[in-house]
């Protein structure tokens, strides 16, 4: 919670043919700040056995989601938002990967729910994102489209 130290956090969107992969905090998880908000990115804080942030991305992977793939991870670049109290203290390395097809699910839903949602559904619970997922939404699906 301190500002003068920014934790790093893999943050991945997951795509399949233009959905997203929402999810919804729920208050079971661990801070309360993120609490009944929506998320489109899968990821957590880098464990000092992580390595890299590649190797705590996958791990992230594994820990959040049940599928029997692991896709690329495709960098997409860093947010840093330091206007809420949770950006102030974190610092995001933006990756996102495609599903093709292949299912995908949560797997701790004591903390989450989830599932693809098309960018129409994500769009109308704009409001009740979390800042990050709201941010890398906008630029995902802004003008030009930044990332395919």
């Amino acid at each position: 919670r301190d500002p003068a130290h920014k934790q790093v956090i893999p943050y991945l969107v997951l795509r399949d043919a233009g959905r997203y992969f929402l999810m919804r905090r729920t208050r079971a998880g661990g801070d309360e700040r993120l609490h009944e908000r929506y998320s489109i990115g899968v990821g957590g804080h880098l464990n000092p056995g992580d390595g890299d942030i590649r190797t705590g991305l996958l791990r992230e992977w594994h820990e959040e989601l049940e599928a029997a793939f692991v896709p690329d991870f495709r960098l997409v670049g860093l947010l840093n938002d330091d206007e809420t109290e949770v950006g102030q203290v974190h610092l995001g390395i933006v990756f996102v990967a495609e599903a093709g097809g292949r299912p995908a699910r949560v797997r701790e839903t004591d903390k989450l729910s989830g599932g693809f949602a098309s960018p129409d559904q994500v769009a109308a619970l704009r409001d009740r994102l979390e800042t990050w997922s709201a941010l890398v939404f906008d630029f995902l699906e802004g003008p030009g489209q930044a990332v395919r």
